[in-house]
């Protein structure tokens, strides 16, 4: 064996110190430290937690405060302080948004009454300076939309978020949805129905269910309000509905569930809905489609 080199045939045992007493590292099948990392917090030696597959979580601190508070703030908000459009719920994983920045609308239209229009507005909005302003048109049970159709995505819990304003002359705003699976179509809506003041879906036979009444619905052209519809096509039920700062479980609700062997897709429909003998107008902004909601 050369002089003054190692023999690396023997066998290393790695101990480390612990108080006053010395511990062999363990190591997996492989050979692989296993470490635990562990870091103090108010005086409190604690273990810093890790992900399912082993990855520490990231924490970005900032400096103390004029006061001496130290503000800690993770990735997702850092990011809705760098002007994200992901700010009112951040659960589950972004698909799609829409905030109108476009000049073309890229959604389809439909209306049953007289004088409506849909424009791109630099008048109003909830964030990067456009939103979508509606003429609902007029008449008696009148209903005026947008849609829009996605691929299937994988069959989890999945939620549809919308900010809108309101109008004291209308009296629905709701989100619809319709996906396909290839052998069934599922349909759910959520609403917030402002002439009597609730909000409201409905349930596997199509029948309104109120989820909570009296709620707000200030009209109000730069006031947006926000929906949000949280579904799992697993289950064939809903999940939860999300109304300004109320959460409603709706989870013992199932979607209606229909035989349909058309090809798979999701169509998201935003509605209003008036019975008054005039036109109004109405904005809606921050459209977001999300996956994985827990």
């Amino acid at each position: 064996m050369a002089v003054d080199l190692e023999d690396y045939s023997l066998a290393q045992v790695i101990k480390g110190l612990h108080g006053t007493d010395y511990y062999t590292v363990a190591t997996d099948a492989d050979g692989n430290i296993v470490g635990v990392f562990k870091g103090e917090y108010n005086e409190e030696l604690i273990t810093i937690k890790t992900d399912s597959q082993g990855r520490m979580l990231a924490i970005i601190t900032d400096p103390e405060d004029v006061y001496g508070n130290i503000h800690m703030v993770g990735n997702a908000e850092l990011a809705a302080r760098l002007n994200s459009p992901i700010t009112f719920d951040r659960r589950g994983n972004i698909v799609f948004y829409e905030d109108f920045t476009s000049a073309l609308l890229q959604w389809g239209t439909a209306s049953g009454g007289v004088g409506a229009a849909w424009n791109i507005d630099a008048t109003t909005s909830l964030i990067n300076g456009t939103s979508l302003k509606i003429t609902v048109g007029s008449g008696a049970g009148t209903n005026t939309s947008i849609s829009r159709m996605f691929s299937i995505l994988p069959f989890k819990r999945i939620g549809f978020e919308a900010a809108f304003t309101m109008h004291a002359g209308l009296d629905e705003f709701e989100i619809n949805l319709r996906a396909y699976d290839g052998t069934n179509y599922f349909t759910g809506r959520a609403a917030v129905d402002r002439a009597n003041t609730r909000v409201e879906i409905n349930d596997d036979a199509g029948a309104n269910v109120d989820l909570a009444s009296p709620v707000g619905t200030y009209s109000n052209v730069r006031l947006f309000h926000v929906l949000k519809l949280v579904v799992d096509l697993q289950t064939s039920s809903y999940v939860r509905v999300i109304y300004d700062n109320n959460e409603y479980d709706a989870s013992a609700y199932g979607l209606q569930t229909v035989a349909s062997g058309n090809d798979p897709y999701i169509l998201w429909t935003l509605l209003y809905r008036t019975s008054a003998a005039a036109t109004r107008d109405v904005n809606i902004d921050r459209l977001i489609l999300t996956q994985n909601e827990p």
